[in-house]
């Protein structure tokens, strides 16, 4: 009787050994609901689950042979280079970039994932890191820099100091963001249409006739030349620009109340708007 009695003052035997085990697990509960904290620059262990992908990626389109070769390396060799990471405003940990990478740890049934931890702007991350590794399809690289503009409302000059690449440059892979949406969709998941080409058409007046030459040029392989040459034919050399389209840009926006537009409709203006500075920028550079 003594014995028993000192058990339960002193909270030993099964009713101890319970309420022990009960405190434990919510001390570890309180534990695992602190909020974690990442130093920049510093390399993690990350289970796998807790990583999301970026819905901003600038990568749509995975090589499905390219993926399985990876996969299977992964298998072997483990994952050799560690993702990009930056935590979400609620805690939760992002994807940056090497998101091909992680679609392959998926694959391969991996539970964790190496990854660096970086508190960047993560658009501007995943485009150069993309870029500098010449994995983008044109398609992705144009529309990229172009979602990386407009966010930001950056100018031509700060794209040129960002990517480290011309203003010519910059300027003919933004162009094919003309490109009609069907040729743009063939060229993901197709990608082997060289950008070189695909500027040549954007040049082209209207999206029908981008399109029709995309389609020849898939057909029968038109070269880059003849493309021109279809491009030059649109209009005579020695006939005057017709400039007047400029003043009526100009009265038609003056006369534009944003306040009957719809909520997506002032978006897709501000968008465009957007655009129409960048472009207005490069002209009256060019005519100084």
């Amino acid at each position: 009787m003594l014995h028993m009695a000192l058990k339960n003052v002193i909270g030993i035997g099964d009713t101890g050994a319970i309420e022990h085990k009960n405190s434990r697990e919510v001390t570890q509960t309180m534990q695992l609901s602190l909020p974690v904290t990442y130093e920049k620059g510093k390399l993690y262990k990350l289970t796998i689950a807790d990583v999301q992908p970026d819905p901003d990626q600038p990568r749509k389109y995975f090589d499905e042979q390219a993926l399985a070769e990876l996969k299977a390396s992964i298998e072997k060799h483990g994952v050799l280079q560690p993702v990009l990471v930056r935590q979400g405003a609620d805690g939760s940990l992002l994807l940056v970039s090497g998101e091909r990478r992680y679609q392959a740890s998926l694959l391969a049934g991996c539970t964790t994932i190496p990854a660096v931890f970086t508190d960047g702007e993560p658009a501007e991350i995943a485009i150069v890191e993309n870029l500098l590794r010449e994995n983008l399809t044109a398609i992705e690289e144009a529309e990229a820099i172009e979602n990386l503009r407009a966010q930001h409302n950056y100018a031509l000059n700060d794209l040129v100091h960002i990517l480290g690449k011309s203003d010519s440059a910059i300027s003919a892979i933004l162009s094919l963001n003309r490109l009609p949406t069907e040729v743009k969709d063939d060229c993901r998941t197709d990608p082997k249409t060289a950008r070189s080409i695909l500027v040549e058409i954007a040049k082209l007046k209207t999206p029908e006739k981008m399109t029709a030459t995309y389609i020849k040029y898939k057909n029968s392989g038109i070269t880059r030349g003849e493309i021109r040459k279809q491009a030059a034919k649109q209009k005579p050399t020695d006939a005057p620009v017709d400039l007047t389209f400029v003043s009526q840009l100009y009265d038609r926006l003056y006369l534009l109340d944003p306040a009957t537009l719809t909520p997506d409709q002032k978006t897709g203006l501000h968008q465009e708007l957007s655009r129409l500075r960048s472009m207005v920028y490069q002209k009256m550079k060019r005519l100084k």
